[in-house]
């Protein structure tokens, strides 16, 4: 609720200041002045226009391709700890427990741990933990007697390799976001394209000042999402460690 109430205060401010704005331009200059100059206005504001917006497009298109790689990241290690839960089965029943203790330690780790460290961005520091570490300490420690638990080991340790990778993934992806350089043109970009509409001499003030709301609105909103996307797991707009529960749930009943 907080994501979408900060959403809809960038939008009222930002329509604001687009409005005082207006005022002001057109209380300091002549209505006859800006017919004088709206073609070359328009021309000029046509080209700014598309290429801001191709700039928008393509870092909405930037974000929106990260939180779905978060959210497939997320997505594939939680099925790779269920596929482990699924294979210790194979397994003796003390090794079982073990395997099972050790994923939901990890599954747990991960919910209370590194989620919060992932929303504040200050992830880095976790890549290596003792849940990590404990989870393949735990493997190691098995001796397979059987070519049964031979198969089911090999098949194991390729789905450990596979989570490690995608946790990495994971990782590495809730420290990434727009550089601040790209906010900067983005910002930028937007007060100049609505600055342009400022120049244009339509008699009818109100008709003017909407079109220009109307504008700032779209611009306004689009930089909020790119906002609320830049850090997949923060806010309402978020990866969400669900699937890590139903694992905890998974485990706990064979225990």
């Amino acid at each position: 609720m907080q994501t979408w109430l900060f959403g809809f205060l960038i939008i009222v401010v930002s329509v604001g200041l687009a409005h005082v704005g207006i005022l002001w331009v057109r209380r300091a200059v002549p209505l006859a002045v800006l017919e004088s100059h709206q073609d070359v206005a328009g021309f000029i504001i046509g080209v700014l226009g598309a290429l801001y917006a191709v700039l928008l497009a393509f870092v909405v298109v930037v974000v929106w391709g990260q939180f779905e790689d978060a959210r497939t990241a997320v997505s594939n290690e939680a099925n790779q700890l269920g596929d482990l839960a699924r294979m210790a089965e194979g397994f003796p029943a003390p090794v079982a427990q073990n395997v099972r203790a050790a994923i939901e330690n990890y599954a747990r780790f991960s919910m209370e741990q590194e989620w919060p460290a992932m929303e504040r961005g200050d992830a880095e520091g976790l890549r290596y933990q003792s849940a990590v570490e404990n989870l393949w300490k735990t493997y190691g420690a098995i001796e397979p007697q059987t070519p049964r638990e031979n198969t089911l080991y090999d098949q194991s340790l390729e789905r450990l390799n596979d989570l490690s990778d995608s946790r990495r993934a994971r990782l590495h992806i809730s420290h990434e976001g727009v550089p601040a350089i790209m906010w900067m043109l983005l910002l930028g970009g937007a007060v100049t394209t609505i600055g342009f509409t400022y120049f244009f001499a339509v008699k009818n003030f109100r008709a003017q000042a909407l079109m220009t709301a109307a504008l700032t609105t779209v611009i306004a909103f689009i930089l909020f999402l790119i906002l609320a996307l830049d850090n997949p797991f923060r806010g309402a707009v978020s990866v969400s460690s669900e699937p890590f529960q139903r694992i905890i749930e998974r485990t706990q009943p064979a225990r």
